[in-house]
């Protein structure tokens, strides 16, 4: 009988926890379209703060570990592939693999791990205030969901140009590989084709932090959640699903 009442329990919560999404959903579909309308205004001070802190107060750490991830990719794939006599494919394994792959990623789990935090003040001016669903949305839901998605093309667009430049170091001062052959082989490698789908994957990445950082917004101002829950859940959640997103990707080759 315990089992059958836990597995009740937990099957009558999912089912609540999906009408709650798109309760959620339709809640921001409906304020979007009285922004739009103006009806409504988002709070633009609140978007330069998540701009500020999950832009500029990161671009120094983050450019400081890419350049480094650069550094160490490059020195170990130029070992690998010396073995094999194909250290001239060293260099095009290690841009798509930073380009591609590690920067969308690193950029994803960065501004996840920011947003959660920044729920702490968040929860405790909700609180204080006693905002209602509505404000939430307009006061920190829409100003995360567009700063996420601009920040991450910011700092998207500053790494790449960090680890281009610690790729040419590495390169030609490290591994004394020759200018003329770094440059042919960047032109080789690098498309436009090559840059959108870096592009697309850190949007989709910022869009799923974002939406799932929402989400325990729009829980907090409206089930009064534990802050301690919120802040594990948007961690827990997003981590998942950049992970998840991330696998189906390679599954699919992008």
């Amino acid at each position: 009988m315990y089992a059958f009442k836990q597995t009740g329990f937990h099957v009558i919560r999912f089912f609540k926890s999906i009408s709650f999404f798109f309760s959620f959903i339709g809640h921001l579909c409906h304020s979007c379209k009285n922004i739009v309308t103006r009806h409504l205004a988002i709070s633009w001070p609140n978007l330069l703060k998540v701009l500020y802190y999950s832009g500029v107060s990161l671009a120094i750490p983050l450019i400081i570990i890419s350049s480094l991830m650069a550094m160490s990719l490059a020195i170990n794939s130029y070992q690998i592939f010396s073995k094999f006599n194909l250290q001239g494919q060293a260099l095009s394994i290690a841009q798509t693999l930073l380009v591609q792959d590690f920067l969308p990623t690193l950029i994803g789990f960065v501004l996840c791990v920011q947003v959660s935090l920044n729920i702490i003040n968040a929860r405790i001016k909700i609180t204080k205030l006693q905002r209602t669903p509505q404000e939430v949305i307009l006061e920190y839901i829409l100003p995360i969901i567009i700063g996420v998605n601009i920040t991450g093309l910011l700092l998207h667009t500053y790494l790449i140009g960090v680890t281009f430049l610690s790729l040419y170091i590495t390169f030609h001062h490290i591994l004394n590989i020759s200018t003329q052959i770094y440059l042919v082989d960047i032109r080789r490698t690098l498309t436009v084709l090559f840059f959108m789908t870096s592009v697309a994957k850190t949007l989709l990445y910022c869009s799923i932090v974002s939406f799932t950082a929402g989400y325990y917004y729009y829980q907090v101002a409206t089930r009064h959640v534990p802050l301690r829950r919120a802040v594990s859940r948007i961690l827990t959640r997003g981590s998942l699903w950049l992970t998840l997103s991330s696998v189906y990707i390679k599954f699919l080759n992008l």
